[in-house]
């Protein structure tokens, strides 16, 4: 990545947003996201903040280039509360295009992972090493889960699905396994 427009059109191409979804989400016009993808404008403190908050971004990535894309915890408490109520905001308007059967599913699955979180929360048995490496290892699941996801849907219109994807599927779902195992032994 060069400079500053090249990461911003980085991180708007790896969420799958177009200029104009971007624009919308950061309430600026899509001409002023094209003149940032294009260095022809440069971003106030305050945008790159708010950039780095709605994408879950390394705000020093973002800024300079350096480090990981990806924010590994680097939000203060403050800040992370704020990146929480974003989301909530977002996915209170995606609510809306869902059935209702689809929102009690939804609702019962995040119901779900925010009583693991407290559970680690209030664990006696966990260190806050042992905490972090138990939510650590839940984020890989989800990414993995995710990628299960990703790769059936893109061979779902396939008449004949590839002996490699069932191989794929069938080795992410042993690391799956691995890390439940993995989060069992914390808990002793």
């Amino acid at each position: 990545m060069n400079g500053m427009g090249d990461r911003i059109k980085r991180i708007r191409k790896t969420r799958n947003v177009t200029q104009t979804v971007f624009a919308k989400e950061l309430g600026i016009s899509q001409a002023y996201v094209s003149k940032l993808e294009q260095d022809k404008e440069n971003p106030s403190d305050l945008l790159l903040k708010f950039i780095s908050y709605r994408y879950c971004i390394n705000l020093e990535w973002l800024k300079t280039g350096t480090g990981d894309i990806e924010n590994r915890g680097g939000l203060g408490k403050e800040d992370s509360v704020n990146s929480l109520h974003m989301y909530t905001y977002e996915l209170e308007k995606i609510y809306n295009k869902f059935a209702d059967t689809q929102i009690y599913q939804i609702t019962n699955s995040m119901w779900y992972f925010t009583s693991i979180i407290e559970k680690i929360g209030n664990s006696k048995h966990l260190k806050p090493e042992q905490a972090n490496e138990y939510i650590d290892k839940l984020e890989q699941i989800y990414r993995h889960l995710w990628g299960i996801n990703t790769t059936i849907c893109s061979v779902l219109n396939d008449e004949k699905i590839e002996d490699d994807v069932y191989l794929k599927i069938n080795s992410t779902i042993v690391e799956i396994q691995k890390m439940l195992i993995s989060l069992c032994s914390l808990q002793k």
